[in-house]
């Protein structure tokens, strides 16, 4: 699959899975990676926010959904000034690997 529509399909599939799941999708920035063997890296800087048991919800269908999309970093905290335990912010970098070309 070329790179454009990778990335269109990523980027949709993830809007929706936030949707579904209650999370807030607050940005999804793609870029390119490097060069593993014959494979180019494509990565996703990821913000969310909401409860614990929707990230673990949104996390569980991203694996289920789109398979080929690795979880590399990930950072979850409590948002600043916010009283409610079970509102967190997270940031998450996935990667995707492509033949290239």
């Amino acid at each position: 699959m070329p790179k454009g529509q990778l990335e269109s399909l990523v980027l949709g599939r993830l809007q929706e899975l936030s949707w579904r799941t209650g999370m807030e999708l607050i940005s999804i920035r793609p870029s390119k990676g490097g060069k593993v063997s014959v494979f180019e890296e494509s990565r996703f800087q990821i913000k969310l926010r909401g409860g614990y048991l929707q990230i673990f919800d949104w996390l569980g269908r991203v694996g289920r959904e789109l398979p080929f999309m690795v979880l590399q970093e990930y950072e979850i905290k409590k948002m600043p000034g916010e009283s409610d335990e079970n509102r967190l912010d997270v940031e998450l970098l996935m990667v995707t690997y492509g033949m290239d070309g």
